[in-house]
């Protein structure tokens, strides 16, 4: 089966990294990337402090992307302590639930990239990076070896089964 690899987003498919700068306002706030969306949320929770808050905030309105990434790694001790528990009726993490409301706001909010991700049907989508949750833990995007799997606790190639997920919601809309 033919796969939609992506990781960089000046490279083929970069449309699909959380890199790739995509503007988008949710409740009044203005997000230059869903990974800005992710890593900001990392640090809004119940009981947050002020601090947090701030990190948060400094984290949104961060220059770049990899600049939001890495502010949010400077900060990791400050995190939300429950970030990767599940909680809800569903069993999913907080941080994949926060994943799943990026990449659903970047592409709800833009057409155009909605018509590309669902351009990508029927194909697998993989996110080809050496992190074995977000990607497929093998970063070389000439190598294929999909695990067949698309349940999100299997974790594997989360970030390509979310955008798989959201494809699908998207075609059945039309």
């Amino acid at each position: 089966m033919e796969v939609v690899k992506f990781y960089e987003p000046d490279m083929n498919n970069g449309f699909l990294s959380n890199f790739y700068i995509v503007p988008f306002t949710v409740h009044d706030k203005y997000w230059l990337s869903s990974e800005h969306y992710y890593q900001s949320h990392k640090f809004i929770f119940d009981g947050c402090t002020q601090f947090q808050l701030e990190i948060s905030e400094n984290i949104r309105k961060a220059a770049t992307p990899a600049i939001a990434f890495a502010l949010s790694r400077i900060y990791i001790n400050y995190m939300d302590p429950n970030w990767d528990k599940p909680v809800g009726l569903n069993d999913i993490s907080r941080k994949i639930q926060i994943m799943k409301d990026a990449i659903t706001y970047k592409f709800t909010s833009h057409p155009i990239l909605a018509a590309k991700l669902k351009d990508t049907y029927p194909f697998k989508i993989e996110e080809a990076s050496a992190d074995s949750f977000w990607g497929t833990g093998n970063s070389n995007l000439d190598d294929y070896t999909y695990r067949e799997s698309e349940d999100l606790l299997m974790t594997t190639n989360v970030l390509g089964k979310l955008l798989y997920t959201l494809r699908s919601q998207l075609l059945v809309q039309d």
